[in-house]
C-alpha cells in the first residue's frame, strides 16, 4: 500500500455527515471546536452507543476533505474482517479516524497494529482520532503499551442529550434535511419512540424517504407503522 490516497474499501465517510447536522449543546461545543482545529492534536472520543461518535468522526473527515486535506475513516467493527496490514502506510494521510477502537480488545494482532500506528503517526504529521464505547480504561485491551499510549491522548466525553436537547436536535435534522412534517407528527414521534437520537434520526429519514417516493404526507398512521 504505497499510495494511501488511493485506498479503497467497502466503507468510507458518508458525504452527508457534516458538523452542521450534529446538534451541539454547550457541553459538547469544546469537543467539536477541537475536532475542527488541526493543531488540537490526537483525540479520543468516549461516549455511550448511539450518541453520535460515528457522525463526529465522519464529519471531521469530510471537513478535512473540504479544506484540501486527505482523510481515512476506519470503522473497526467492519475492518476486523480484514488483515491489520490495511493500516500499512496510512500514517501518510493527514487525518485518520478510527471508530469504536474497543472492538479490537483481546485481538492481539490488531492491538499491536494500532499501537504501531499511533507511534508512526506521532513521528509524522498525521493526526489520529479514535472513538470508544464507554471509556478506554474499561475497553479491556490485552496490550498494556496500547492502553498507555491511548491514555496519553486528549480525551473527550460526549455528554448525553436531555429532553430539551433532543427536541432541538430533531428540529435541526428536520430543517437541514428539508423534511416536510408537521408539529403534531413530531410530537407523536417524541412521545412514542425511544428517545435515542440515532433511532429518531432513522425514523425521520425513513418517513421522509417514503413521503418523497409516494408523494404522500407524513401522517400519524404512517408513523405508527414505522415505529
Amino acid at each position: 500500500m504505497n499510495n494511501p490516497q488511493q485506498l479503497t474499501f467497502p466503507w468510507s465517510a458518508k458525504p452527508k455527515l457534516i458538523f452542521r447536522d450534529f446538534y451541539t449543546n454547550k457541553e459538547n461545543l469544546n469537543l467539536v471546536n477541537n475536532l475542527k482545529d488541526q493543531e488540537a492534536g490526537d483525540i479520543i472520543i468516549q461516549a455511550s452507543s448511539n450518541i453520535g461518535k460515528s457522525h463526529l468522526l465522519q464529519s471531521v473527515c469530510n471537513f478535512y476533505n473540504e479544506i484540501g486535506k486527505t482523510s481515512f475513516y476506519l470503522p473497526i467493527k467492519k475492518a476486523l474482517d480484514y488483515d491489520p496490514s490495511i493500516l500499512d502506510s496510512i500514517n501518510k494521510i493527514d487525518l485518520i479516524c478510527i471508530d469504536e477502537i474497543d472492538f479490537i480488545a483481546k485481538n492481539d494482532e490488531w492491538e499491536r497494529a494500532i499501537f504501531n500506528l499511533i507511534n508512526q503517526c506521532q513521528q509524522s504529521t498525521s493526526r489520529i482520532i479514535f472513538s470508544v464505547s464507554g471509556s478506554i480504561d474499561t475497553a479491556g485491551f490485552n496490550l498494556p503499551d496500547l492502553l498507555s499510549r491511548l491514555n496519553k491522548l486528549l480525551k473527550y466525553n460526549v455528554t448525553n442529550l436531555d429532553d430539551r436537547d433532543i427536541e432541538a436536535a430533531i428540529d435541526l435534522i428536520i430543517e437541514h434535511n428539508s423534511i416536510n412534517i408537521g408539529d403534531k407528527e413530531i410530537n407523536y414521534i417524541l412521545n412514542h419512540a425511544k428517545r435515542d437520537i440515532a433511532h429518531l434520526k432513522h425514523i425521520l429519514f425513513k418517513l421522509d424517504e417514503y413521503s418523497l417516493s409516494t408523494k404522500k404526507k407524513i401522517t400519524i398512521p404512517l408513523i405508527k407503522e414505522i415505529i
